[in-house]
């Protein structure tokens, strides 16, 4: 049995191959890694690459020395204005496993004064299809959060498609902390998980043009997303009762 697998490991991509074979157990036998980004990387697009897709996309975040990212979550939220490096960019890249010359799909960073963070944040894991990348960032209506849809073949100049202005629908009571999406492309639709600090809400969207399908799949405790085998989404939950 033959598999591929990719791993994100010290900012970097590594490719792995991997060989399994045994009569009564199964054996391992992992090629030498392919470095194919050593650095840089924050973030991965999910299921890239894959066998019938060899594009590979990632998000490099600005650093910044006022806190740590969340446990566990993508993102991090950093208030504008805190101490941090007034120079680094927000970038979305592009590139193969073939090794294709690397090219921005994004590039966030504005002119600010020194030891202020780069106001852009990514909030959520990149969901993607054949032709689409989504997200959640702070490029909604007056700088509120926003479920966004990106070419995957963009330029850096191009803007990003709004799906929904997610700080409407939360509304002022609750703040939102990070954000998971799944993409399921056969239903042609996008579950996404709002983790808020009031409680976790997910929501339902059409990937097309944002239609809010169902604005309460689930909400209250804790929970993450997991997967979809039609005709069920499944995801775990933790409750406080």
């Amino acid at each position: 049995m033959h598999g591929a697998r990719r791993a994100v490991a010290a900012s970097g991509i590594v490719g792995l191959m991997g060989f399994v074979a045994s009569s009564f157990a199964l054996e391992a036998f992992a090629d030498t890694p392919t470095v194919l980004v050593s650095s840089g990387v924050s973030l991965v697009a999910d299921g890239m690459p894959s066998i019938f897709d060899p594009t590979v996309i990632w998000y490099t975040a600005p650093t910044c020395t006022a806190a740590p990212p969340a446990a566990g979550l993508p993102g991090a939220v950093v208030a504008a204005g805190a101490p941090g490096d007034e120079l680094l960019p927000a970038v979305l890249t592009r590139s193969s496993i073939y090794g294709s010359t690397p090219r921005q799909l994004f590039y966030s960073n504005p002119p600010r004064p020194v030891a202020t963070c780069n106001p852009y944040q990514l909030l959520s894991n990149l969901g993607a299809d054949g032709s689409w990348l989504y997200f959640v960032d702070n490029q909604g209506p007056n700088g509120g959060w926003g479920l966004e849809k990106r070419s995957r073949d963009a330029n850096v100049e191009d803007a990003s498609m709004l799906l929904a202005d997610l700080s409407a629908l939360l509304g002022p009571a609750a703040s939102l902390r990070a954000a998971e999406i799944l993409e399921v492309g056969d239903y042609g639709v996008l579950f996404v998980i709002l983790h808020t600090d009031v409680s976790d809400v997910m929501v339902e969207y059409r990937q097309t043009d944002g239609f809010l399908i169902n604005s309460f799949v689930a909400a209250g405790g804790s929970f993450a997303l997991h997967s979809m085998q039609k005709p069920y989404l499944y995801f775990r939950m933790s409750c406080k009762y």
